[in-house]
């Protein structure tokens, strides 16, 4: 499965065979990265990220697709947790640092934004950032989704608690 963002980034539903890059890249940003993904310390070889795609390929709760632009890896993005019986799911991401800063991220969040409530009869959507990780939070408020509160102590990274923003978005509202 592929979705075309633009001309220069498409989103590839996540396989098997992407564990070399997706391990090499995560290693290779691997100081930058652990700043806010939990799981970048156990992450110590590919076989680790083959465990990890494969949790994912074989849930119902999960759609997670890679980020290609132009034709490069450049980071991961899905709907997690997709609660089918009450139509909501939440949005993951990361991308490598030399990615950043250049809109792409906010692209890719409206066109899953647009892809669930197209076509996952999706209502409601969330994201979650840590209160302090002003890059990711900026993509919730750019794409207009509503703040709703903070969730205290909602992550542990690097072995510290951090708070979460939460921002949802509803079908009607989009």
């Amino acid at each position: 499965m592929e979705i075309k963002v633009n001309n220069k980034i498409t989103l590839r539903k996540i396989s098997i065979d992407d564990a070399n890059i997706i391990f090499n890249k995560t290693n290779e940003y691997r100081e930058s990265l652990k700043t806010w993904l939990p799981w970048i310390n156990s992450t110590k070889s590919q076989k680790d990220t083959e465990n990890f795609i494969n949790s994912i390929m074989n849930s119902e709760k999960d759609l997670v697709f890679i980020i290609k632009h132009q034709l490069n890896f450049a980071g991961i993005i899905g709907l997690k947790e997709i609660d089918v019986l009450n139509h909501r799911a939440e949005i993951g991401y990361w991308l490598l640092p030399c990615f950043e800063g250049k809109g792409i991220m906010t692209l890719c969040c409206k066109t899953i934004t647009d892809y669930s409530f197209n076509h996952l009869n999706i209502n409601r959507i969330q994201i979650k950032c840590a209160t302090k990780n002003k890059k990711s939070n900026a993509i919730p408020n750019r794409l207009n989704y509503f703040f709703e509160g903070i969730e205290r102590e909602g992550e542990f990274i690097n072995d510290k608690y951090f708070d979460l923003n939460l921002y949802s978005t509803l079908k009607n509202e989009w």
